[in-house]
């Protein structure tokens, strides 16, 4: 794995964490969610959406703020999709499994509709703080360094 590889899965596991981070925290503020379903799905949703839209040679905070705003819209389906792989009570209540993914697709469309207009700027500011934080703080990055950054 060459530094520049390397700095692509840190800077995409920096992102899902910061993204996992804010989404716990705003989830403390709504009730009825649970925030460490919230965080993983915020975690897993952000660090894969990262790693999409970086490249190796790093990113912009333009691709920051898209790729945070996509994650705050996506990780509506994967927080209802963990709970239901945990079984949560919600999706008991309408019926057999074979309406699951029907389920998910309500219930992300509901807090997309409620709550979209939240995390999608939520996602987008974490985002750009990230890309900013990583176009400043990341010297393999640079298109002058190449690969010095391990020496």
């Amino acid at each position: 794995m060459t530094t520049l590889q390397r700095a692509r899965v840190r800077w995409s596991l920096v992102a899902g964490t910061a993204m996992a981070a804010a989404a716990a925290l705003f989830g403390l503020l709504l009730p009825g969610v649970v925030p460490p379903f919230l965080a993983v799905a915020a975690f897993l949703t952000g660090t894969a959406v990262w790693w999409v839209a970086t490249t190796d040679e790093g990113s912009t905070v333009r691709r920051g703020l898209l790729a945070g705003g996509f994650t705050g819209l996506v990780t509506h389906v994967t927080y209802w999709s963990l709970l239901l792989l945990w079984g949560a009570r919600p999706f008991r209540a309408w019926g057999p499994r074979s309406s699951d993914v029907l389920q998910i697709a309500a219930y992300s469309a509901v807090g997309i509709a409620l709550l979209g207009a939240l995390t999608v700027p939520l996602g987008a500011l974490v985002g750009g703080l990230v890309a900013a934080a990583q176009s400043r703080y990341d010297p393999s990055d640079s298109d002058d360094e190449g690969d010095t950054a391990s020496s």
